[in-house]
């Protein structure tokens, strides 16, 4: 593969969005990223519920890797599951 093709990552992160906000932003790694451009982009997106997958490059810049329905999308271990699950019935509710 062309090294114009590789990415070089040094940090991942998973954020989790419903229609409105965001539910939870949970690391793999120490970086957290900012979300304010993320979530610029999240709401044009027609879904319920999805996930984006973000990495930070090794220059320093966050790129999306992966936007998904969902269905899928496993917690990192280091997740408070309690948490997420009561943001996201929080979230549902203020619908």
């Amino acid at each position: 593969m062309p090294s114009s093709f590789i990415v070089k990552i040094t940090s991942k992160s998973s954020i989790y969005l419903d229609e409105t906000s965001i539910v939870e932003s949970l690391e793999y790694g120490e970086t957290k990223p900012e979300l304010d451009d993320f979530i610029e982009i999240a709401q044009n997106i027609d879904s319920n519920f999805f996930t984006m997958d973000v990495a930070k490059k090794k220059d320093g810049d966050w790129i999306i890797m992966e936007l998904g329905d969902g269905q899928v999308a496993g917690l990192p271990d280091n997740a408070d599951r309690k948490e997420f699950y009561n943001n996201l019935k929080e979230n549902a509710l203020q619908q």
